[in-house]
């Protein structure tokens, strides 16, 4: 039987999915069988319709959540690298020096990427072992 409307039931039921519970736990907290909510979750077209909306509507919360979360800790994690800056420790203060340079956007370059297909005429001059330049 295909469910028509929506309860707060179903809602609570599509979030403790989200949240990872089982069919079987699920059925428990909001005391129904598991055989209901399976039906619910796996046959029923109308409840399968709003739980992906649903799901849909989670994940993005909880991306917004977790984004705001690490932007506040930004602030405090960058103050922590500033103040490394000044450790007694030669090497520390070198790791965050690098890191502070690579986040800020002055990494090094990793790999030099050639373009274009000029034809390029290398000269090279082996020195003798007296090192003047000059045969022997």
């Amino acid at each position: 039987m295909a469910i028509k409307k929506i309860t707060a039931t179903h809602r609570q039921a599509m979030l403790f999915y989200c949240q990872g519970m089982s069919i079987e736990e699920i059925a428990t907290v909001i005391n129904r069988s598991p055989g209901t909510v399976q039906n619910w979750f796996y046959r029923d077209q109308n409840f399968r319709a709003e739980f992906e909306k649903f799901k849909r509507e989670y994940i993005e919360e909880v991306t917004k959540t977790a984004r705001d979360r690490m932007q506040s800790a930004a602030d405090q994690a960058m103050q922590t690298l500033i103040e490394l800056l000044s450790s007694s420790n030669e090497r520390i203060r070198l790791d965050a020096a690098r890191d502070l340079l690579d986040r800020t956007g002055f990494k090094p370059e990793d790999v030099l990427a050639l373009k274009g297909n000029q034809d390029i005429e290398i000269h090279v001059t082996l020195k003798d072992s007296d090192g003047d330049g000059n045969e022997g």
